[in-house]
Parts: C-alpha cells; structure tokens; sequence
C-alpha cells in the first residue's frame, strides 16, 4: 500500500512538472485524443499540442479591480482562422503558470484576438515581460468631489413622477475623465444605485439591474467644472405611501486617463450622497 501511495505521488508530481517545464509562450489546444495534459489556474485540466509562434501586433496586460488581484490579457495579431472561424482555443504558458484562453473574435479577415484572465501580479508581469510590455495597474487618479441628489420638486403626489439632479463638483486640480453610459441599455440606467427608507424600513427595489451595455462616452471633467444629470427615481420606487423618504443614491464611476486612446480603466469608484424626498398625504385623506 505504501509502494502505491508514493507511486501515485511521484505521477502527480511528474504531472506539474512536465506542464511547468514547456517553454514559455501559446499552445494550441487539443480535442484531449492527442498531445499533452497541463492543469490551467482558470479552467482544470486541458491538453495541448504544437506551439503557436505567433508575433503579436498588440499584448495589454491590464488589472481588472482596484486592488490589482485580477488581470486581463488582450492579444491582438494578424487573422488567424482557427482562433476566430473555428474556434479552436489556445493556451498561454508563462513562468511555469498556464491559463486556457477566456474568448476571441476578428474584425473581418484582418485581425484576430484573443484573450485570457490572470489572477495575481506576479502572473501578470511574469506574462508582460515575455510580451516586451508592460502591467498597466490601477491607481487612485487624485480627484476630490462634492456630490449631491437634488429632487426637482420639495413634495410629490402619490404616484407622481420623482426626478432628482444628480451634482459632481471638481473640487481637486486633477483634470478626469470618466465614463458617462454604458449601462443604459436596459430597464433603468444601473449605472445608478439607490436605496431608501420609509419611517425606519426599508423601501422594496421595485425594478431589475438587468443590462445589456449601451451606448457611451468619456466625460472629461476639469478642475472646478461640474457634472449635472437627472434621473427619475420612479423605476426603483413605488413612492405610494407618503411621509419622508431617505435615500442613498451612488453613481457609478469609471475612470480614464484623459485622452487615452486604449481606455484602460485606471481606477472605480462611485459618487455617493444621501437625500430626501417628500411625498405629500393626498388631499382626501388630510381633510379627514
């Protein structure tokens, strides 16, 4: 029992070897009839064959959280027809460490790309310097805001349409710029986010933050310049009871170097500011 016990050691340990050993750079994968079986960090156990010596037009490695823990790699080439017509995924193996590729796609027949999620700097840089390029990380841009939700009105109906301004005053010297859309395409613009209360309870979300994208643009915001948008909060609450609600709204911010042709996304954040909106007791019932 002992001899078998380290026998199945010694295959398990000549199994990461061998995928630890494969120079660096992007393998094409197999059907698993034929080649060799490596275990990737994003997608378990996948088997591959010949090398893809392949000369990249383009490699981004970006991170993909504030914290720099998730990265993406962006791999832009000249039209390769198994990546983009028949689908066949590669591998990319870089410092001992492989990941299965995470998409693809073309534009037309001239260029292809593919891409692939790392978790970790150290994977990511280890994977920027086989490409000659750089881990782009996030960082805080410097802003300062003053942010406010003002409601058009000081009382509403019941059922009344309740709209509010949203405020962003560039009250730093760091000219910003960040995305406006984008999450529009949808029930309700979630680039937005509220929460309420009625009387000390929670007022129920009546809407959905189900997308599909949308049209956008970056919005650049200079030092003492301000940022106005309104948006009716009717799509996230009835508003059928009167009283005084309290309500929290955020605005989701994305942001990029300004002018940056790539849009790598150097840092998010969101606006947020608490405000009260008033609903009046219909006329009925004050007379009672």
């Amino acid at each position: 029992m002992k001899f078998a016990l380290l026998a199945m050691t010694l295959l398990a340990m000549t199994h990461v070897c061998r995928a630890a050993e494969l120079a660096d750079g992007l393998y094409w994968q197999t059907d698993g009839k034929s080649g060799q079986k490596i275990t990737t960090l994003n997608r378990g156990d996948v088997f591959v064959g010949e090398k893809w010596d392949v000369k990249p037009l383009e490699v981004m490695v970006s991170s993909q959280d504030n914290a720099n823990t998730n990265f993406y790699v962006s791999l832009k080439c000249a039209y390769e027809i198994k990546i983009s017509d028949s689908f066949i995924n590669t591998v990319l193996i870089c410092g001992g460490r492989s990941y299965a590729q995470g998409g693809s796609g073309s534009n037309g027949k001239e260029i292809s790309f593919a891409d692939y999620s790392i978790a970790g700097q150290e994977g990511a840089d280890a994977v920027a310097k086989y490409f000659g390029t750089t881990t782009r990380v996030r960082q805080h841009p410097g802003y300062a805001f003053r942010v406010s939700f003002t409601p058009d009105k000081k009382e509403y109906a019941p059922g009344e349409e309740v709209a509010a301004t949203l405020r962003i005053e560039n009250i730093s010297d760091k000219t910003v710029a960040f995305q406006k859309g984008g999450h529009n395409r949808a029930e309700r613009d979630t680039q937005y986010h509220f929460t309420a209360q009625l009387n000390g309870k929670s007022v129920p979300d009546i809407g959905t933050d189900m997308k599909f994208g949308g049209l956008s643009v970056n919005r650049v915001l200079k030092p003492n310049e301000i940022f106005e948008d309104k948006i009716v909060l009717n799509k996230w609450f009835a508003f059928k009871d009167a009283g005084t609600y309290d309500i929290l709204g955020s605005y989701l911010m994305e942001f990029f170097e300004p002018g940056e042709k790539h849009y790598f996304m150097i840092w998010q954040d969101y606006a947020t500011a608490e405000f009260r909106v008033t609903i009046k007791t219909p006329a009925a019932k004050a007379e009672k």
